[in-house]
């Protein structure tokens, strides 16, 4: 009870989300109490009972809750006093205050260049903090440097081998640039959510 009664403001819902009371509690949640105790169907909270019992138990927040009389709990919050105040205190706060309006020349403060500088260092720190797949990339690179290395070996100079060599060149780079994708896949899916978050707070031009 007393640990109830430090809160000053509270926000009592019935089952499926919908209001029952928002608003002060009061002195000794005194203005909680009152109005739950002037809707007919919630009964009057007894001597020196729990407020927080109470109100639980009236909404029916036990295990036999009431359909009805929480409709009716709902029902009583729309059109009564304190949600009328609260309407009239959101509509105070939606109205846009008085004075010259604020006017930037630049949707961002640094131009791109400094942009690029900042993000490429932060890159760079995540690729060297990115272990893993430093080590996978380096693996590869020595497997990949093994196994097409073996199919340039006593090659001839011939029209043919210089062909096949460029055919080798460039299989090599697909395969090492394919692999390196596939394997960098885990590293940008960590940092989506943070570029997803800056882009919407418009830090890139």
């Amino acid at each position: 009870k007393q640990l109830f009664e430090l809160f000053s403001h509270l926000v009592l819902l019935c089952k499926g989300g919908y209001l029952a009371y928002i608003g002060p509690t009061g002195n000794k949640s005194q203005d909680l109490v009152k109005y739950l105790e002037g809707i007919s169907v919630i009964g009057k909270l007894q001597g020196d009972a729990n407020p927080a019992n109470w109100m639980l138990d009236e909404v029916g927040g036990g295990t036999n809750p009431n359909p009805e009389k929480q409709q009716q709990i709902v029902d009583a919050w729309k059109g009564s006093q304190p949600e009328q105040q609260l309407q009239s205190a959101l509509q105070e706060q939606s109205e846009p205050a008085e004075g010259p309006s604020v006017y930037y020349e630049k949707s961002q403060t640094n131009p791109w260049y400094t942009q690029f500088f900042y993000l490429w260092i932060r890159a760079s720190r995540i690729y060297r903090r990115s272990t893993e797949y430093v080590v996978v990339r380096a693996l590869i690179i020595l497997v990949f440097a093994i196994i097409f290395t073996s199919a340039y070996w006593r090659m001839d100079y011939y029209t043919e081998d210089i062909f096949l060599r460029l055919s080798f060149c460039y299989t090599t780079t697909f395969y090492c640039g394919l692999t390196f994708l596939i394997s960098g896949i885990t590293v940008l899916m960590g940092q989506r959510v943070t570029f997803y978050r800056e882009k919407a707070a418009g830090m890139y031009t």
